[in-house]
């Protein structure tokens, strides 16, 4: 266990964002079993819950970026690592808890978005359902924020396993069991440079993230004209996550970097301001979409039109503004 600033934040964030959870799964099972004995009664947790669910909206949007200062705080910690992939891979091929140590940075990196996400679909169906004079969508309310507390039980508690765990590696010598595991690789054998050759063409790659850039906006702006392209505009958003990835890392990286060769996502998070914004707009863009479809699905009904059809051109004008905002980003650093 290395205790830090950081690591001492997280785990205070993971502690409260599993009480949030755990609280808001107990309350929404009770309120669903309110639903079912009394179907035309007033809850009075439901003023709870939507405070609950506030508050662990908070939690997840600070906890994001926080998982990546932390990481970042543990670079020093190692001869050889310099920078946060190196430290995603401390554990790798290690016996007892610190192998366990890479599958977790896994979980907490695909665990953070996925609450965002589910907590702003939340805030969607809220948002809906407010502006009806008898909550037709409470089920599905209620029903978000079960997901939403299952979903904060298991980053929370992937969290406090990081940061608890001890970051000390094992590894066994010898013996007929001794086989390293395939893939695996010691710290002293790893190469935590990331000064790697391209492993995709440079202009293939920029082709491809400008079609998928320019497939979401016109998405987006054909679905404020017909809601049903939200779909089209979430399916365009879907395929742009993969390719802005590798973009992000291929030809991205070292423009925002300054640092030809050097291919790697983790250090402009750490080292550049101009690419942590183009991955916080690129994430908001693909966020908005998806909590648009949300709507669209979900939040629609008679007693919404109105307020549904503001509500999902609202949520797409954000994701097409965020989208080109994050274009012209990346754009201006590749010319530059």
């Amino acid at each position: 266990m290395i205790l830090n600033a950081y690591s001492l934040l997280v785990g205070f964030v993971g502690l409260l964002e599993f009480a949030l959870g755990v609280a808001v799964v107990v309350t929404v099972a009770r309120a669903s079993r309110r639903r079912r004995t009394d179907p035309h009664g007033v809850d009075e947790r439901l003023p709870l819950l939507g405070h609950l669910a506030t508050v662990l909206f908070a939690v997840s949007v600070v906890s994001w970026p926080l998982l990546y200062l932390l990481l970042d705080s543990y670079v020093p910690q190692w001869r050889g690592v310099v920078c946060i992939q190196g430290v995603t891979r401390i554990g790798q091929g290690s016996v007892g808890a610190a192998g366990s140590l890479p599958t977790l940075v896994r979980t907490l990196e695909t665990s953070k978005p996925a609450l965002v996400f589910a907590v702003g679909a939340w805030a969607v169906l809220r948002a809906a359902n407010r502006a009806t004079a008898t909550a037709p969508l409470l089920g599905r309310e209620l029903g978000a924020l079960l997901v939403c507390g299952g979903v904060a039980v298991v980053d929370a508690v992937a969290s406090l396993a990081y940061v608890g765990i001890p970051k000390k590696e094992r590894f066994l010598e010898s013996g007929c069991c001794a086989v390293p595991a395939a893939g695996s690789a010691r710290l002293s054998e790893g190469d935590f440079t990331t000064l790697t050759t391209a492993a995709f063409d440079a202009r293939v790659l920029t082709v491809a993230f400008v079609a998928v850039t320019v497939a979401v906006v016109l998405a987006t702006t054909w679905a404020l004209r017909r809601p049903r392209w939200t779909y089209g505009a979430l399916l365009a958003a879907a395929v742009a996550v993969p390719i802005g990835l590798v973009f992000l890392r291929e030809v991205a990286a070292p423009a925002f970097l300054g640092l030809p060769g050097h291919r790697c996502t983790y250090c402009v998070l750490s080292s550049s301001v101009a690419g942590v914004a183009f991955v916080a707009l690129a994430a908001t863009g693909v966020l908005t979409v998806a909590w648009a479809a949300v709507a669209q699905g979900f939040a629609g009904g008679p007693e919404t039109e109105g307020f549904h059809a503001r509500q999902v051109g609202r949520l797409l004008r954000v994701a097409r503004l965020a989208t080109v905002a994050a274009a012209a980003i990346v754009g201006v650093e590749l010319l530059l």
